[in-house]
């Protein structure tokens, strides 16, 4: 989807445009905007005097690093590393320091605006997570459900007492209620997730539908892995059943084919056991990136759904 590209955005966006390569500055005939919640992603239309046309993706990050977690260094190795697999859009030039990507633009659109495909290829997507999964881990970061809820709670915590300009005092009040409340609670998850000990391997850690490309009935291709990380493939099937409506039926069966792939074990109870502290921290997310996002109070609605379904010790037992 684009939007209009105000007079803020088209400033960062001339700037830039300045940082790309003189070969990637020529022959842009315009620029259009495209929809995403944490950065500025734009179409850059290429037009030469041949009549040729392409077009690339530029992608100029917003997020605060430090706050949130992200190694910009470390995902372009990574979009490398799954470039040479097949597994994500070919990157023709990035610069950490500056938070630039630029990439190939993929005409098929994002998973997000076709769900009922997404679910249909199901097979196809735990095989190529499967891949993705096995990439060299050689010298990427480890990530720590846990140790990144702390970070969160820790910068959020923080906010609350310099009385964020953003909130009102009651707003703070609130946020800052419910977020002891589940930092107390969720202690439980963790808890029961220790039990578990998987092979850690690359995660993506931002697994939706979003940054999912459906090329083809043979071919999905992942992009944005400013959070990825070597971890618990877990967190991924968490993530991944939080954003698309699978049935329980269908995430067992992904489960299934993604087994087969890896000669692993994953069942679903171990997902929903998961899925408490992914929810939390994709909340605590979002009021550290903007506390008035939508998506900020479906998330506290359906955290307060699972925490409720977590109270029930036979999924618990069920896991066991």
């Amino acid at each position: 989807m684009e939007g209009q590209i105000t007079s803020n955005v088209k400033s960062l966006l001339d700037n830039a445009l300045s940082v790309l390569p003189v070969q990637y500055q020529r022959d842009i005939s315009h620029v259009s905007m495209l929809e995403s919640e944490s950065n500025l992603n734009f179409c850059l239309h290429y037009s030469t005097s041949s009549g040729s046309e392409s077009n690339k993706v530029l992608r100029l990050q917003q997020a605060d690093s430090d706050r949130l977690g992200l190694d910009l260094d470390q995902e372009i190795d990574i979009y490398q590393r799954a470039r040479a697999q097949g597994l994500s859009p070919q990157l023709f030039y990035a610069n950490a320091r500056k938070g630039l990507m630029l990439t190939e633009f993929c005409p098929e659109t994002p998973a997000i605006n076709k769900p009922s495909q997404l679910l249909q290829q199901s097979h196809l997507l735990a095989t190529c997570l499967s891949q993705f999964h096995q990439l060299n881990t050689e010298g990427i970061r480890v990530f720590n459900i846990e140790q990144r809820c702390q970070h969160y709670y820790e910068q959020l915590d923080n906010e609350f007492t310099k009385q964020d300009t953003r909130l009102s005092t009651m707003e703070r009040m609130e946020f800052q209620q419910q977020l002891e409340f589940y930092q107390f609670h969720i202690s439980r998850v963790f808890s029961e997730l220790s039990r578990f000990s998987h092979p850690r391997v690359l995660c993506h850690n931002d697994l939706n539908p979003a940054n999912l490309l459906l090329l083809s009935a043979e071919q999905i291709k992942f992009i944005d892995f400013e959070y990825s990380a070597v971890g618990d493939p877990l967190f991924d099937f968490a993530l991944l059943s939080l954003s698309v409506p699978y049935t329980d039926k269908q995430l067992s069966d992904f489960l299934e084919s993604y087994n087969q792939c890896t000669k692993t074990d994953f069942c679903l109870e171990e997902v929903k056991l998961m899925q408490p502290a992914v929810c939390y921290l994709q909340w605590m997310w979002y009021l550290l990136h903007d506390p008035h996002l939508p998506n900020r109070v479906g998330l506290q609605t359906k955290l307060n759904q699972l925490y409720q379904f977590q109270q029930s010790t036979d999924l618990v037992e069920a896991a066991q």
